[in-house]
């Protein structure tokens, strides 16, 4: 049956603090991004996925994603941990200090416990999806990852190293389709 555009803004929380915030820092549709990579476990290839996926969803969406090489200047940071303990594979959450406001996406590599290199690259969109607005339907078995890359549940394909056609939709209808 699929996830609605609906439920993937709101199922699991309201995602609109996200999506405030980038409209808020947005020069015109530019976002800056920055990769603060402290771990050993990643390697090259996936700061290189994470990338082009960025630059593929660039493409799709009406932002436009630049890759700044200082933090201080950035929209979104992607910190790159190595597993040493968290609960979590993933977090997304808003940051500030006294004169502005910015996302942050926590990833950690998880090879070290046997995950996949596909479920750590759905780390990372699932968390960057997040950034962009999209909501937490977690472990709701009524979806998958061949619903969304933002499920829980592993699908038939596995997890998901790209966005589902789902999720793209629901992406659009928050930054409208690129048009330049």
């Amino acid at each position: 049956m699929g996830i609605s555009t609906q439920e993937l803004l709101t199922v699991g929380g309201d995602m609109g603090p996200f999506i405030e915030v980038l409209d808020w820092n947005s020069e015109e549709e530019t976002i800056n991004w920055y990769i603060n990579d402290q771990s050993w476990g990643f390697d090259q290839s996936y700061v290189q996925y994470m990338v082009e996926t960025v630059d593929r969803l660039d493409n799709i969406i009406d932002l436009d994603f630049n890759l700044v090489s200082d933090w201080r200047f950035s929209d979104i940071d992607v910190n790159l941990y190595n597993y040493v303990g968290q609960d979590y594979q993933g977090q997304a959450y808003l940051d500030y200090d006294a004169s502005s406001e910015w996302t942050v996406l926590d990833v950690v590599d998880y090879s070290s416990l046997g995950e996949s290199e596909n479920g750590n690259k759905n780390t990372f969109i699932h968390e960057f999806g997040h950034a962009l607005g999209l909501a937490e339907p977690g472990f709701d078995n009524r979806w998958d990852q061949d619903d969304t890359a933002m499920s829980y549940n592993e699908g038939d394909i596995g997890w998901q190293t790209w966005y589902t056609q789902s999720d793209l939709n629901a992406l659009k209808s928050v930054w409208g389709a690129e048009d330049d």
